[in-house]
């Protein structure tokens, strides 16, 4: 082809679908895909259709292959009988692009960007703005993955980036196969020779192929060893906090293991939180950088000193790789009050120190506090389980059998969700493809030993629909292995109904939870998500206990509906339902400046 000839390219696409009118659809968050599905179901019981009939203008396909964020034109018409009939587009364009992984809706995936301005015949102006997306989400892949258009309509013209709180109907459409068939016999290309036009048509039909492939081909070669070190964001990075100085303060316990402690300080003050992960995960899950983290959110919103501690759970140490006998008790008698007496000697004796604390974290924190090795603290937010472990009845068949089977039968030193990734022929590679097996909710292998970790449900340990893709494709980066000895502490909590000890220690009561109730506990939010499949109504158990043992003791309880267990602060959405309520709680307890 001759230097600055341009060949254009223009095709057909006929999509179909329904919508619901913002006003009457409440069903969720509004920035989740979720909601667009389900717009398009009230829609469809709504009879209420739309139909569009693009007209795509490439003007120069050399120019929109080359170029990162590709252009092309669109023409053609709306027709939707409710919303004015026959609409004719008075401007459009597609926009080829990867959305930033900070982006609620889209978070990091490659998409088509539909963006039409078209009127009724009285005048009336609407802008529908959509996308179709080209990434391996939680959900199982099929047509309808690549196909269905995202869309939102808006009143009057609209430039830019829209508020999407401002949207007036929001629905789906979809390209059925007949009619994607029958788009492929609609391309027409300018050009001086057959051989130029053709050529133009192959080439923009391999970049749009590549397009939707990309996404899927590294499911084919996921066990090869250059797959084995890809990390959509660094691990342990820090980037997801901003405008703040970070420092690590190594710390060691009693029974000689070395801890470290995240301090995210913008200036001194009066309160701090101190945040306690959950088993296998780490300071990580407070920080992720895919979405408003909680770190970020309590120093925006009052709190400018946080603490985060890895405990000898964190995937961050090697401590859960090997073999061992440690307990939660080990935390509650070491970690916690170790950490606690750290921040003490930094920062003070009159700052008040607020916990957040996460699953086994949080049921370490409230055993330490029932025990008295832990004390002082001005308040307590534990989220999903603290002083009554109960899970599904098939949990607790895998508690009472999986331990022993693992570790002396099987003879896994540990499990992890990282197996998936273990080279061909590993046991733990075979020990993923079976879990595999029994979850065909989504194909990230990861995702599935996590449920097999933990509690039972498809997934279990989170709503699918509440995490970002970006997040759900690095799972194995923010969940690590653990071996079996913590889950037989667990196992004996849930057969005796409460949290009492493993170990015996003259400083641990012989039931945490009777002895929790009959010191001065600091006020105390116990929290959890609805749809919690981990552990199951615990915190509402212990809320209710601790109420009837001691009526004088400052314990509420919050639920979240949508949420399950580790969505509560790893859902990206969780800015906008969860941080607001944990941190008013914070504040109304803080101590005055």
């Amino acid at each position: 082809m001759e230097a600055g000839q341009k060949i254009s390219l223009e095709y057909s696409e006929e999509i179909r679908g329904f919508y619901a009118n913002m006003e009457s659809f409440s069903r969720g968050p509004i920035d989740q895909p979720q909601s667009y599905m389900d717009a398009a179901d009230q829609g469809q019981s709504l009879k209420n259709k739309i139909k569009v009939m693009f007209r795509i203008n490439i003007s120069d396909v050399d120019d929109f292959i080359r170029k990162p964020e590709g252009q092309a034109k669109i023409s053609g018409s709306v027709d939707s009988p409710k919303l004015g009939g026959r609409m004719m587009v008075t401007s459009g364009e597609i926009v080829l692009k990867t959305s930033n992984y900070h982006d609620r809706v889209l978070a990091g995936q490659s998409i088509l960007e539909y963006r039409a301005q078209f009127e009724t015949t009285d005048d009336r102006k609407y802008t529908m703005i959509g996308y179709k997306k080209f990434f391996r989400g939680p959900e199982n892949v099929s047509w309808s993955d690549i196909s269905t258009l995202y869309f939102d309509i808006y009143e009057g013209s609209i430039e830019g980036d829209p508020n999407i709180d401002n949207a007036k109907f929001r629905g789906t459409m979809d390209t059925d196969e007949d009619a994607f068939a029958k788009q492929m016999t609609t391309y027409r290309s300018s050009g001086p020779s057959r051989w130029l036009r053709s050529n133009a048509v192959c080439r923009f039909n391999e970049m749009m192929y590549r397009r939707y492939w990309d996404p899927y081909r590294d499911k084919l070669w996921e066990s090869e060893p250059e797959m084995w070190e890809k990390h959509i964001i660094p691990t342990n990075t820090v980037e997801g906090v901003q405008d703040v100085d970070i420092s690590i303060h190594p710390f060691n316990t009693k029974d000689g293991l070395g801890l470290t402690l995240t301090r995210f300080q913008r200036k001194k003050s009066k309160n701090i939180v101190l945040l306690i992960h959950g088993l296998t995960t780490s300071t990580d899950m407070f920080m992720m950088p895919e979405h408003y983290n909680f770190v970020q959110y309590l120093l925006d919103n009052g709190f400018e000193d946080v603490w985060s501690l890895d405990w000898r759970g964190s995937r961050r140490f090697p401590y859960n790789l090997q073999v061992h006998r440690y307990s939660i008790d080990h935390v509650a008698l070491y970690d916690i009050p170790a950490a606690v007496n750290s921040i003490r000697h930094m920062v003070g004796p009159d700052v008040a120190i607020h916990a957040v604390a996460h699953c086994v974290g949080s049921i370490a924190l409230m055993c330490s506090l029932a025990c008295g090795r832990t004390a002082g603290l001005a308040s307590v937010v534990s989220n999903s389980v603290s002083l009554s472990p109960s899970v599904h009845p098939m949990a607790k068949a895998k508690l009472l059998f999986a331990p022993g089977v693992m570790e002396y039968i099987l003879r896994y030193t540990y499990i992890s969700p990282d197996f998936p990734n273990y080279p061909p022929y590993t046991p733990g590679r075979w020990l993923s493809r079976l879990v595999s097996l029994t979850h065909p909710e989504c194909d990230a292998a990861a995702c599935h030993m996590i449920s097999f970790m933990w509690g039972w449900g498809n997934p279990a340990a989170y709503q699918h629909r509440n995490l970002s893709p970006v997040t759900h494709s690095r799972l194995a980066d923010l969940f690590g292995g653990t071996s079996m000895h913590y889950f037989r502490h667990i196992r004996k909590m849930v057969v005796e109904g409460s949290a009492v000890p493993y170990i015996t220690h003259r400083a641990l009561p012989r039931n945490y939870l009777d002895a929790a109730a009959s010191v001065n506990l600091p006020p105390t939010l116990l929290v959890s998500g609805r749809d919690n499949k981990i552990f199951p109504s615990s915190n509402l158990k212990t809320h209710d206990e601790l109420r009837q043992l001691n009526h004088k003791c400052e314990v509420e309880y919050e639920e979240f509906r949508g949420y399950g267990h580790q969505d509560i602060f790893m859902g990206r959405a969780a800015d906008r339902d969860v941080f607001p309520k944990l941190v008013k709680f914070i504040k109304h307890h803080r101590t005055k400046p």
